[in-house]
């Protein structure tokens, strides 16, 4: 479907760019060897039936957007264990990663810390191939 998309949307604007939104979890160590090594999330290849790895590595999107929507001290979604996984990833493929935010949870469980989003900022912005974020939501709190 996203192949079959870019190809349409390019004999359209051949300088469109396509990009896909992903869950932060493309594979678990336990679903591919080379997986993340986390105990949960969503699996894009086992649960989601979507080779995001695949598409980067053969170019057949433009963009990533990894959805960051956990906290730096997750136990079960390790922030920094996910955006470094996906940036050596995009970087060796020469792939633009970006990252959401999820600033519409701050101020709920698990989110009181006031600089949550700066600091999830400040881990990305360190990162060798990383393009920038967005804000998942302008909802007030």
């Amino acid at each position: 479907l996203v192949i079959s998309a870019k190809k349409t949307l390019l004999e359209t604007n051949p300088v469109s760019i396509v990009g896909v939104a992903t869950q932060p979890v493309w594979a678990k160590n336990t679903t591919r060897e080379d997986g993340l090594e986390v105990d949960n999330g969503f699996d894009m290849v086992k649960q989601g039936h979507a080779d995001i790895k695949f598409w980067i590595i053969d170019q057949k999107i433009d963009f990533l957007l990894v959805k960051t929507h956990f906290t730096l001290d997750s136990k079960t979604l390790p922030y920094k264990t996910i955006i470094d996984w996906w940036a050596k990833l995009c970087n060796a493929n020469n792939m633009l990663l970006y990252t959401s935010f999820a600033d519409s949870s701050m101020g709920t469980k698990g989110w009181q810390s006031p600089d949550e989003m700066a600091l999830q900022w400040a881990a990305c912005n360190d990162l060798e191939g990383w393009n920038g974020g967005f804000f998942h939501s302008l909802q007030n709190r």
